[in-house]
């Protein structure tokens, strides 16, 4: 029988502890995961409560490190709160609960986040944006000690703080450049210069983008309304734009016509739009129509070739049935 058996829980769990050090020193966070929460479960039924706490934080900060998972972080957290803020836990660095339960929160929080700004750009996301900002700044902290372990904690906090509130500017920006393009100005402005500090390249080309076009004004060559907003209240539409009219009506301010194409406002390339469609559907129901008449005659012309196929096959046998029928009597009259 192995002698693992006849070892105490306490002497295990120090077994199952060892072996996730040693996995986490290779870098394998999933299966350090694993023993890290044997130990825990094991230094719990020895009653050994603070180190199953310590067992348990560490199982899911490296369970976090294998998925990267906002969930696992936040729960790590919420672990870490619940332990003497300044014991000092190894992960390999030293790191205290406090300043864990902190990191893992932000980085969990912006972690859900990304999706917030990517897909649901509101006031409240704006909002969160820049609360989590501020608890960045507040960090005064040149990198994270989750650094190596946690892919988003590679960026700095203050490059962090710089991106979100820019981000939080870019959102308020693009909401308001739907009623009002000029205002909205004053808010992209904020948000290149946020993503300056953070030198966020791929950030600042985005707002100066959307800035550009938000402050581009065209003539809509229908109405001659004069509308701000490219691509947001006007667009471009295909024309023929023979010489004559592009040196006619080529050097209005604001312009009306762009290369090969006139500009129109929303309302009426919306309007513009919706005949073309109506136009569409009805040349479409027009063909289909066609396309069951055709069928139909099709299928008639069919079933009668296959009648007169029938008919010509019975014709066809009747004449050799007699034949042979005559044969046969003059065979049978030979003497």
């Amino acid at each position: 029988m192995s002698w693992k058996v006849w070892k105490s829980p306490e002497e295990r769990a120090r077994e199952e502890f060892d072996k996730a050090v040693s996995l986490r020193n290779q870098k394998k966070w999933g299966d350090a995961a694993e023993h890290f929460m044997k130990a825990a479960e094991l230094f719990k039924s020895a009653g050994k409560t603070g180190d199953a706490e310590i067992s348990l934080v560490l199982s899911s900060l490296y369970n976090a490190a294998a998925k990267q998972s906002a969930d696992d972080l936040l729960t790590c957290s919420s672990l870490a709160k619940a332990m003497k803020p300044d014991l000092v836990l190894t992960i390999p660095q030293k790191i205290t609960a406090s300043d864990l339960a902190k990191e893992a929160e932000i980085l969990g929080r912006e972690m859900k986040l990304r999706e917030s700004w990517t897909n649901n750009k509101s006031e409240e996301t704006a909002k969160e944006c820049e609360e989590l900002a501020k608890e960045l700044y507040s960090l005064g902290k040149d990198e994270f000690l989750l650094q190596g372990l946690i892919e988003a904690a590679s960026e700095s906090p203050m490059s962090k703080a710089n991106k979100l509130m820019g981000i939080a500017s870019l959102i308020r920006g693009e909401i308001l450049v739907l009623s009002d393009p000029e205002k909205a100005s004053d808010h992209l402005s904020q948000a290149m210069g946020y993503f300056r500090l953070g030198a966020n390249e791929q950030m600042i080309k985005e707002a100066e983008e959307i800035a550009r076009k938000s402050a581009k004004v065209g003539k809509c060559w229908f109405c001659g309304r004069i509308v701000q907003g490219e691509e947001i209240h006007f667009v471009h539409l295909n024309a023929e734009v023979t010489p004559y009219i592009k040196t006619k009506y080529g050097g209005d301010s604001p312009q009306s016509i762009e290369g090969s194409t006139v500009i129109a406002c929303r309302a009426c390339s919306s309007a513009i739009e919706g005949v073309s469609d109506r136009i569409a559907k009805a040349y479409y129901d027009q063909a289909v129509r066609m396309m069951m008449e055709m069928k139909e005659e099709l299928l008639a012309r069919i079933r009668a070739l296959e009648s007169e196929i029938s008919i010509l096959k019975g014709m066809q046998r009747a004449p050799i049935d007699l034949g042979r029928e005559m044969r046969r009597e003059l065979r049978g009259g030979v003497v």
